[in-house]
């Protein structure tokens, strides 16, 4: 059955699935720009608007929005070196338990 580019399709043991062929897109393990894995759905929707990670988006897209959709434009590998040195940083635990 076809409803508005839907397809459903009902399977033998009585299940419905429901088939958005034109909804579907990938997202990959880990974000094009900053190499850390896209794990939440912030990144996920970030990822589908500027194919990169939540953090990346704020940090690089948003600000330079025109020139990273229309001219493809990335952080150059110093801004990015600093950046991913930061993002390490702010990932490790504040204090060990013992």
């Amino acid at each position: 059955m076809e409803d508005n580019n839907q397809q459903i399709k009902e399977l033998c043991n009585g299940q419905v699935v429901v088939i958005k062929p034109s909804t579907c897109f990938i997202v990959p393990l880990f974000c094009p720009v900053c190499k850390f894995p896209i794990k939440t759905a912030n990144d996920t929707i970030a990822y589908k608007s500027f194919e990169c990670c939540d953090l990346c988006a704020i940090n690089f897209a948003y600000t330079n929005k025109e020139k990273w959709l229309n001219e493809n434009w990335r952080p150059n590998q110093e801004e990015l070196k600093d950046y991913i040195i930061e993002r390490q940083l702010l990932s490790k635990p504040k204090f060990n338990l013992k």
